[in-house]
């Protein structure tokens, strides 16, 4: 079956609208238009922020519910997706990036978001076999830069190693500046020195 948004879901659509958490994390209302996130109030993901996810052909192929606090009070996941098989051909962010000349690899919506404009993202901490090719094509003509949560680190050096194998220009960023869990917890700053001291990974 075809994926679709909860029925009540809500893009922002105004600043006054925008959750608080995004703003904390620095997710503009340009960006929360452009990847159409929005929030449902009631529901089965009552109080959850919604992150649509879609292909190059700018079909919706899943999307992330994230509870809008960095930890659920009922101990509950604060992620969920109902991911689609489409979906695991799909990188976030995708049509973006690929007009950058170098590129971010990280796990999460909101990583990518806090690395920028030329970050692509997994949705999951393994990158399957088609989001493989997807970042091989690309690697073909830009630099590679995978940077992983902190609690994944042999996941990340995995994937960089595998890229290296088929790309000419791979990086590595070892773990998430300033000792930081996850790149979205980092500012802008702390991720643009950590890209750019990344180390070259040779096959």
């Amino acid at each position: 079956m075809p994926i679709t948004l909860p029925p009540e879901y809500k893009p922002y659509e105004t600043d006054e609208s925008r959750h608080p958490f995004l703003k904390e994390l620095g997710v503009t209302l340009d960006l929360c238009l452009r990847h159409k996130v929005g929030f449902c109030e009631t529901g089965e993901y009552a109080n959850n922020i919604i992150v649509p996810l879609f292909n190059l052909a700018g079909e919706l192929v899943s999307f992330a519910t994230r509870w809008p606090e960095h930890w659920h009070p009922d101990g509950k996941v604060v992620w969920r997706s109902p991911l689609s098989p489409m979906a695991q051909g799909t990188l976030f962010n995708h049509v973006y990036a690929a007009k950058h000349d170098s590129i971010v690899i990280v796990e999460g919506f909101f990583d990518a978001v806090r690395v920028g404009e030329h970050a692509v993202a997994l949705i999951s901490a393994r990158c399957g076999a088609p989001q493989l090719a997807l970042l091989t094509e690309l690697g073909q003509t830009r630099r590679l830069t995978v940077m992983h949560d902190a609690d994944v680190p042999h996941v990340g050096r995995a994937l960089a190693t595998s890229l290296a194998a088929m790309c000419p220009d791979v990086h590595l960023v070892r773990t998430p500046p300033g000792h930081k869990h996850d790149p979205s917890a980092c500012t802008t700053e702390e991720l643009a020195e950590a890209v750019a001291a990344a180390v070259r990974i040779v096959a």
